[in-house]
């Protein structure tokens, strides 16, 4: 019998309003990394930063949770603007194709999508940096 596999994608927030939290954002994507490492199973992650200098940079694409380096103030560096529906709407495509290309035996039997903004919305959903 095949194991069951979770795939987690996490879109992480790197606009300039970050750096208000940048030390917590670490720290609690971190904790949520060691979570994962320890629930034990088949579990792999991909991990996107986006902002408006680059809307989605995927720093690791369905990799095992084992495999995944801690986040740290060198690799997660705030800046510019928020593109955060651009962000979530390539997320959902790539989620999709990256589970099309795999065989219906390889494919994970549960998929989740976090997300993780600073939280400050303004009209239209969109989010502003902060002050």
């Amino acid at each position: 019998m095949r194991a069951e596999y979770t795939h987690t994608t996490v879109l992480l927030d790197r606009t300039g309003s970050m750096e208000l939290i940048r030390d917590d954002t670490i720290g609690r994507f971190n904790a949520f990394l060691e979570e994962q490492r320890e629930a034990g199973g088949r579990a792999t992650l991909t991990v996107v930063q986006f902002d408006s200098q680059d809307p989605y940079e995927v720093l690791h694409g369905m990799v095992p949770v084992a495999d995944i380096p801690d986040l740290t103030r060198e690799s997660y560096v705030p800046r510019a603007t928020t593109p955060l529906l651009d962000a979530i709407g390539r997320g959902i495509n790539d989620l999709e194709a990256s589970n099309a290309a795999l065989s219906p035996e390889a494919r994970p039997d549960r998929v989740v999508m976090v997300i993780i903004p600073d939280g400050r919305k303004t009209r239209a959903g969109s989010v502003s940096p902060a002050p």
